[in-house]
């Protein structure tokens, strides 16, 4: 994706290129073979989408302490011994 920029703020009055101290810097990153990229949607931004979409996400159990089994009640199976002749 190539995203060209003429140099100025949002509202145009500032020309960034022609400021006497202005320097570029470049970075980028190798995206993941699976990655998706996908833009050009104007009318709503992410967080509304996400609040909007979004189904409530399930609520965990909540496990008594009977539930769990804690190491010193757990029983043990006592070591099997074999004999290869």
């Amino acid at each position: 994706i190539t995203e060209y920029w003429n140099g100025k703020d949002k509202d145009n009055p500032a020309d960034i290129f022609s400021h006497p101290r202005f320097k570029m810097i470049i970075v980028y990153f190798t995206l993941p073979e699976n990655s998706v990229i996908a833009f050009g949607n104007k009318s709503e931004n992410y967080r509304s989408y996400k609040k909007n979409f979004a189904s409530e996400r399930p609520v965990k159990p909540e496990r008594t302490r009977s539930d769990t089994a804690s190491p010193s009640t757990t029983p043990c199976q006592e070591p099997q011994i074999i004999h290869q002749l």
